[in-house]
């Protein structure tokens, strides 16, 4: 039986956490704690291209969501295993 590996990347967590605070995908109390830490015109850039960054349970997967997210799982990765 394989066991479940995890594995923690600072670029995914920050492409997950850009996702959030621009509400493109993601409306959740961790994305309005930390929406002032951004300009409000980078989070007005994120809303303009919601349409194409945004997944959503299947239900619509941006045309651009790929070029960030697989690329930013695969990088800087830790293990989390022993």
């Amino acid at each position: 039986m394989k066991q479940i590996c995890t594995l923690l990347s600072k670029n995914a967590n920050y492409v997950y956490h850009m996702l959030s605070v621009s509400k493109a995908g993601y409306d959740n109390e961790y994305g309005n704690k930390y929406v002032n830490i951004h300009p409000p015109e980078d989070i007005k850039a994120l809303n303009k291209l919601k349409s194409f960054i945004t997944v959503q349970g299947g239900e619509h997967c941006g045309e651009l969501y790929w070029l960030f997210s697989q690329p930013a799982s695969f990088s800087d990765t830790i293990s989390l295993e022993e």
